[in-house]
């Protein structure tokens, strides 16, 4: 694994420090900085990725949606019918 070291202005650490403390509280994790900037950079390397899968399982899902919803229409549609065979 490789190591990257990048320096920080001490504005920018306290902003940062800001950011980290809202996301923890929101997620209920105790990340400090280094380990949440490790999370973001490793986020941002899957994030294509990640889109992609999520855009190909919405219209996966939007499919099925609609496969269920003409059959439910379908078979209510049959029902009906027989009530006025």
């Amino acid at each position: 694994m490789a190591k990257h070291t990048i320096d920080l202005s001490d504005e920018c650490e306290r902003r940062l420090a800001v950011l980290v403390a809202e996301y923890n509280a929101r997620n209920q994790t105790a990340f400090a900085l280094d380990a949440w900037l490790q999370l973001h950079m490793r986020e941002i390397a899957i994030g294509r990725d990640l889109a992609a899968s999520v855009a190909a399982l919405t219209e996966q899902s939007q499919r099925q949606a609609e496969a269920d919803l003409n059959a439910a229409a379908a078979a209510e549609k049959a029902r009906l019918l027989e009530l006025v065979s």
